[in-house]
């Protein structure tokens, strides 16, 4: 249970009705309600960091599960292990992130996305090591792709630990991918509904 009530949903603003109404059935997404100037732009960065990029999103879910275990944040690991299971990731390579980049079952790609979760999860840059390494295998816009969602998923973390925001029960399957050709999803992303 969090440390700060939800807020009541009837009183909100319609816009914020709506958002809360289409978006999963998740905890933080009630914390988020109390900020509504907010909780449209963060959404839409979600939707565009798991939805709408380029970068390959097993190497961006490998990063952001071990980011999320690096800093201690399970609510929100549990949810992008969700993700993660729609995108591809097997049980095992979920496991295997958690563990790191120590983990020898890892790929080195994988490995090394790991490590850029490590890394930016203790400090504002990764190694020279590590941003060459991706510098040197990704297109610019992938490689700040991955920087942004790291960071983005991170500065959810602080908001989940700050305000003990409790995993759903039971859990809520993240596992989908959102209908692109549903119109409801279309106006939303372009600022029409």
């Amino acid at each position: 249970m969090t440390n700060i009530p939800y807020p009541e949903t009837e009183g909100l603003d319609p816009r914020v009705q709506n958002m809360i109404s289409v978006s999963p059935k998740i905890n933080i997404i009630k914390v988020m309600a109390h900020a509504p100037g907010n909780m449209e732009s963060v959404l839409r960065l979600s939707d565009s960091v798991l939805n709408r990029g380029t970068l390959d999103p097993v190497t961006r879910q490998v990063a952001l599960i071990r980011m999320c275990t690096v800093v201690g944040s399970k609510y929100e690991r549990i949810l992008l292990e969700s993700v993660s299971r729609g995108v591809g990731l097997s049980e095992e390579l979920i496991l295997s992130a958690r563990q790191g980049s120590s983990c020898e079952t890892l790929s080195e790609h994988h490995r090394m996305a790991a490590r850029m979760g490590e890394e930016l999860a203790a400090g504002p840059r990764p190694s020279p090591e590590t941003f060459e390494y991706f510098r040197q295998r990704l297109p610019l816009r992938e490689l700040v792709e991955l920087v942004q969602a790291i960071g983005f998923y991170l500065m959810q973390t602080r908001l989940i630990e700050t305000f003990d925001i409790s995993p759903e029960d039971p859990p809520v399957d993240l596992s989908s991918r959102p209908d692109s050709n549903n119109e409801a999803l279309k106006a939303w992303r372009e600022g029409r509904g």
